[in-house]
């Protein structure tokens, strides 16, 4: 991958760190758990579904950039197939189409403030290190197979571009519960 590439997604990680550092920052574990209607996620579920989302998302992206070879040359942009385009267009904020989550990646019921935020912190440091770890891979070029839809394949360039936006557009999502105005105060 080259280095523009891996600053590129290197800077996403950051703001989508940053803000759900913001999002979390000074919530009670019952505004974490508050739904605003009983089919609304919270706010934990909404990151819950992120954490759970991108450990499987990063287990399949290494499988195929483990059976990749280094690329002499990689590309210095991501550019990702039209599947991919419309993919991504239909995940990124604001939400234009409501879809259901996978049952893989369901989130959990209820977890406490302490628990979301160490298990965003964790998926962020791991998608990190995959973007060391696989800095000599050609992204546009290794595929790996999406673990949610059986006989597709994305690339790795793609792979990383729809984890990012799929995360802001659920971060999105947990900050529209946060501004809710039935949210409690405290």
């Amino acid at each position: 991958m080259g280095e523009t590439v891996r600053a590129d997604l290197l800077k996403q990680w950051d703001d989508i760190e940053r803000d759900a550092a913001d999002l979390l920052g000074g919530l009670t574990d019952a505004q974490l758990n508050w739904k605003p209607e009983p089919a609304a996620w919270s706010i934990a579920q909404c990151v819950d579904h992120l954490n759970v989302a991108d450990r499987v998302y990063l287990a399949a992206m290494r499988k195929g950039a483990a059976a990749a070879a280094a690329a002499a040359h990689p590309d210095q942009t991501i550019r990702p197939g039209w599947f991919a385009r419309w993919f991504l267009k239909q995940l990124e904020p604001p939400v234009k189409r409501r879809m259901p989550a996978p049952s893989l990646i369901a989130p959990a019921r209820a977890k406490t403030v302490r628990e979301v935020q160490e298990e965003f912190e964790e998926k962020v440091k791991a998608a990190r290190a995959f973007f060391s770890d696989c800095a000599a891979v050609d992204w546009n070029r290794t595929r790996f197979p999406n673990p949610f839809i059986k006989g597709l394949r994305f690339t790795l360039a793609a792979g990383a571009a729809i984890m990012c936006a799929h995360n802001r557009r659920h971060l999105r999502q947990a900050r529209n519960v946060k501004e809710a105005p039935a949210f409690p105060k405290s």
